[in-house]
């Protein structure tokens, strides 16, 4: 059996039985059952109809996670990268993977084998019978990257007119309070300021290069940048969310280290 991302119209498609669709069916593990959260787990799995597939899951402590998603045939800023919430069933020991823009079933589902390895499940939660490793092991957890200083780029899976274009990305500068970046096509400045959990961004300004095909995805981008009233940094992603409630983050964006002439 094949694991692979969705865009390879298949990715450990994940289905849950009758009675855990529904609301209250499901009890929950205590989370010590995962060890000490938040969690990291890594490795490769393999695919059908597409190059191999490596995941990287980030388990947080209040429920909350990132799997980011790369085939090995397309460049990194193409990667899948999903959020959602995540729950463990008391009952089986399958860890779920619900995503925060859908109301429909989780996406992946995961046998809890030690606190250090997950393991995938077919559709209906069973052992996937093959040969090839089809497991993610823990690694050791990586700090929060810091939300000023970093270079914040925008992955191109939702986005893929921006391959003949620059990666779209923001960073802030603490001393300055300044926002500045690229959409893709245009560069982008603005100020921001953050007090508790309420960011707020400035007006945003940019170039007037005419963008072509590229104008959908700074158009995008801006207005994602425009509306986040929240972010929140989960090992080396951020998070931007709209206004208060919302469960599905505006964009998500990854993080890599600023060179010296940002």
């Amino acid at each position: 059996m094949s694991i692979c991302l969705s865009k390879c119209r298949f990715i450990v498609i994940i289905a849950c039985s009758a009675l855990l669709g529904l609301v209250g069916c499901a009890t929950h593990a205590p989370d010590n059952a995962l060890g000490k959260l938040p969690a990291y787990y890594s490795g490769t799995l393999p695919c059908g109809d597409c190059a191999d597939i490596d995941y990287q899951l980030t388990l947080s402590a209040d429920h909350l996670y990132v799997l980011d998603q790369h085939d090995a045939s397309t460049p990194a800023s193409q990667d899948v990268i999903e959020v959602g919430r995540w729950s463990l069933d008391a009952a089986t020991g399958l860890l779920a993977l619900q995503p925060a823009d859908s109301d429909s079933r989780p996406t992946n589902r995961w046998h809890v084998d030690t606190s250090n390895r997950i393991t995938a499940r077919d559709a209906d939660g069973q052992p996937i019978n093959s040969s090839l490793n089809v497991s993610l092991n823990r690694q050791a957890t990586p700090s929060d990257l810091a939300l000023t200083g970093t270079r914040w780029i925008l992955p191109q899976s939702d986005h893929p007119d921006t391959s003949a274009g620059q990666i779209p990305y923001i960073q802030l500068d603490a001393d300055t309070q300044r926002v500045t970046g690229s959409t893709g096509c245009n560069q982008l400045a603005s100020t921001y300021r953050q007090q508790a959990n309420v960011f707020t961004l400035g007006q945003l300004t940019t170039t007037r290069m005419a963008c072509g095909q590229l104008g959908d995805t700074e158009q995008a981008f801006l207005t994602a940048l425009s509306q986040t009233q929240r972010v929140r940094v989960m090992g080396a992603y951020l998070l931007l969310y709209g206004k208060d409630g919302a469960p599905a983050p505006l964009e998500v964006l990854r993080g890599e280290p600023a060179t010296p002439s940002d």
